[in-house]
């Protein structure tokens, strides 16, 4: 992967669910409203924000729906390949001064939706992720009682290759390809409901996973596991401690 044109000034991470094996999907990404980086940053014809693979290839796209001053914009992906029982990224390029149309016309059918966070890694947080032998545990440990639900987000940038050289203006080589998410018993058991992998998000540099306290036991302790595979094919087992306590009275 690089930079997929030096004259675009932003990207960022879209993510996209997939139950199903690897296909192709089409995919509808909304943009919203409140991200004002974007909106105040893109041209009044729409024309500067383009979807591109983590593997740097601009995807077939369309866009539908678009009013420059209401801020409505949907962008409609044609055929994508989604890998299975996972989610995967898709970058959003934006703001290029005189940038062309790079859209055509597709035909969309029961798309997938791409989902966009804007908000900071913030709370139960990993990272910057790295690996040391010698632990029995992971370096981690967060504690949750069966009434919350919310993110644990993971720092992958440190775990992601730069180049020696820059191309187009960056330093980017390795980009995260998909996630897989799972929450295991000290029986290395997968506890399905105490994860929810169709709404794994990413940021700039992270991924969140959200996690349901509800599905685990009181006085217990688990396994958040985070899988990711790069574009580089390396893959990296990602893990934090959860304790589950009600913490009631005696």
């Amino acid at each position: 992967m690089s930079w997929y044109d030096e004259n675009f000034t932003y990207r960022y991470p879209v993510a996209v669910e997939n139950t199903g094996s690897t296909a192709n999907h089409d995919i509808n990404i909304l943009i919203p409203p409140d991200w004002d980086t974007l909106w105040e940053s893109i041209n009044s014809n729409g024309f500067d924000i383009v979807p591109v693979s983590p593997q740097g290839n601009l995807i077939a796209f369309q866009r539908s729906g678009f009013n420059y001053a209401n801020r409505a914009l949907t962008l409609q992906l044609d055929a994508y390949e989604l890998n299975a029982a996972s989610v995967s990224l898709i970058y959003l390029y934006f703001k290029k001064t005189g940038a062309s149309d790079l859209s055509s016309v597709v035909t969309i059918s029961t798309p997938k939706d791409g989902q966009i966070w804007l908000g900071r890694p913030k709370n139960m947080v990993v990272g910057p992720s790295s690996f040391t032998g010698g632990a029995s545990n992971p370096s981690n440990t967060f504690v949750m009682n069966q009434y919350t639900s919310g993110y644990v987000w993971f720092s992958v940038q440190n775990l992601l290759s730069t180049r020696f050289a820059t191309y187009n203006d960056r330093a980017n080589y390795e980009e995260l390809l998909y996630a897989k998410v799972d929450v295991l018993n000290s029986g290395g058991a997968s506890q399905a409901g105490m994860f929810d992998q169709n709404k794994t998000r990413f940021g700039n540099g992270f991924v969140g996973v959200f996690i349901q306290g509800g599905g685990g036991s009181d006085a217990t302790n688990y396994q958040i596991k985070l899988t990711i595979q790069t574009t580089q094919n390396q893959v990296f087992g990602l893990t934090a401690t959860l304790q589950i306590r009600n913490q009631l009275p005696a």
